[in-house]
């Protein structure tokens, strides 16, 4: 697949998906945390093992982000 996306789009899957991605992680949180019965209880699972491999990172505005460490 990836190959194939490369070869017709001439952009780098992963790298343009994990970009992608990283820009609309702080939504797709927000969305996660307000589900519920079963489908929340395992999301919740999930996020908090997240939470546990990400860093802060400081912006430029003063703000901090969450960002992938290293070894992810």
């Amino acid at each position: 697949v990836n190959a194939e996306f490369t070869r017709i789009t001439t952009v780098p899957l992963l790298p343009t998906f994990m970009s992608q991605l990283d820009r609309h992680s702080t939504q797709l949180m927000k969305v996660f945390k307000k589900k519920v019965g079963t489908a929340g209880r395992n999301l919740g699972l999930i996020m908090a093992a997240m939470d546990k491999l990400r860093i802060p990172q400081l912006k430029h505005d003063g703000t901090v982000s969450l960002k992938r460490s290293a070894s992810t």
